[in-house]
């Protein structure tokens, strides 16, 4: 689960509204992504 804070004035829609849309990212981009998180 995460929490994420709303603000008034956010939009007030789902999450994906309020957090953009989803980067094109590579497999290789993707992959350290994971590994900055692990870390």
């Amino acid at each position: 689960m995460h929490i994420i804070p709303r603000f008034e004035g956010d939009g007030g829609a789902p999450l994906h509204a309020v957090g953009g849309e989803r980067p094109d990212l590579s497999d290789d981009e993707l992959d350290a992504v994971a590994e900055a998180i692990a870390e």
